[in-house]
């Protein structure tokens, strides 16, 4: 598996319900479903997973305008499936519905197009 550094990947492998996400950088995942049942031994939730992921000069430039952005950035997404186990659903919030937008004009339009390309990259797993 090939990528680039900062670009959009995603690589759905159906067979083990396994997600590669990849945009920008990959800094973290965490399997709920595998944590849920090893903690407490249910085998009954859903495959899901949390992923953190970014551009480290996207998250930036949204902070140096206000570092209590911070708190939601990178953005996360919960990567599941559906509790018919037929299908995939993504959760996640729009980074301008969970960032403290100033009036400065910069920061909004960076926060709007980091909305897009979360946006995007949510209507890539669903079709894949």
């Amino acid at each position: 598996m090939t990528f680039c550094k900062f670009s959009l990947f995603v690589s759905v492998n159906k067979a083990n319900n396994s997600y590669i996400i990849l945009y920008g950088s990959h800094f973290f995942s965490l399997s709920h479903s595998k944590w849920v049942k090893g903690h407490l031994g249910v085998d009954t939730v859903p495959a899901a997973s949390m992923y953190i992921f970014g551009n480290p000069f996207i998250a930036a430039n949204i902070m140096q305008h206000d570092i209590q952005a911070g708190l939601n950035i990178p953005p996360r997404l919960l990567v599941m499936e559906k509790e018919d186990r037929n299908g995939t659903k993504v959760i996640y919030h729009l980074p301008s519905s969970v960032i403290p937008i100033s009036e400065n004009s910069e920061q909004k339009m960076i926060v709007e197009s980091l909305d897009e390309k979360v946006e995007r990259l949510v209507v890539k797993i669903l079709t894949t």
